[in-house]
């Protein structure tokens, strides 16, 4: 049997956790290998996910921004689902979904 985890917020406030958007980036907008722009698909804001679910401790005044491929003119889903396969892997790793660690409150779109 698999087991599950479940992140439940001390209360029904803001959690930090915004999902698409902009996001907090220092440098250029994150690209894949073949020179496409990634999808922001969540922004963690680490001070507020943390005060609001107990049992997790982030990096204090930090963003995590997650990011990955999509592209609706062409097959992604190779570029970013895993099936166990060491090739498959490597590929994965080369760039087709990033995420960041910052210090920058200035949102990018």
């Amino acid at each position: 049997m698999q087991q599950i985890y479940e992140l439940v917020p001390t209360s029904n406030e803001n959690s930090g956790i915004k999902f698409g958007g902009g996001a907090f980036i220092d440098d250029n907008w994150p690209q894949n290998p073949l020179g496409e722009n990634l999808t922001l698909l969540l922004t963690i804001d680490n001070d507020k996910l943390t005060n609001s679910i107990n049992s997790i401790n982030l990096p204090k005044a930090k963003y995590i921004s997650v990011f990955s491929t999509y592209n609706e003119n062409r097959y992604f889903l190779d570029d970013i689902v895993y099936f166990g396969d060491d090739a498959e892997l490597d590929h994965l790793k080369s760039g087709f979904t990033r995420v960041t660690l910052t210090e920058t409150s200035t949102l990018r779109e």
